[in-house]
């Protein structure tokens, strides 16, 4: 039996406040989290970077959330949380799951209740 995998998430938002709570939340569930605020800088870190998970806010101004996601996609194929404040629907083949940025809460849960799955587990 291999020593815990501790689970490597992702997590890009351009708003700091935003990135800083996750980042918090994350930790204390026990992830190793990269946390970035430029598109850019995360797809270049994802080229050399396994992660477990990626979370991505939707509204960006440099590109949004669906387009980072399928250029995430093609690095690497983690599964990606979307979070949004919008209503509009968003479908991409990319986000596995899509979360209101108004209940951040329901999405750190859902991140604590599958941590241990052995389907988060990459390449172990």
């Amino acid at each position: 039996h291999k020593g815990e995998h501790i689970m490597r998430i992702l997590i890009l938002d351009d708003n700091e406040g935003i990135l800083d709570l996750l980042k918090c939340e994350l930790e204390e569930v026990g992830a190793e989290v990269w946390a970035y605020s430029h598109p850019g800088d995360a797809l270049t870190d994802l080229i050399h970077n396994k992660m477990d998970l990626i979370i991505t806010d939707f509204e960006m101004p440099q590109m949004d959330g669906v387009s980072f996601s399928a250029r995430a996609r093609l690095l690497q194929k983690t599964p990606i949380f979307l979070y949004t404040a919008s209503s509009e629907v968003i479908v991409s083949e990319n986000i596995i799951m899509r979360f209101d940025k108004m209940d951040m809460n329901k999405m750190i849960n859902f991140v604590k209740k599958y941590k241990n799955s052995p389907e988060w587990v990459v390449n172990s």
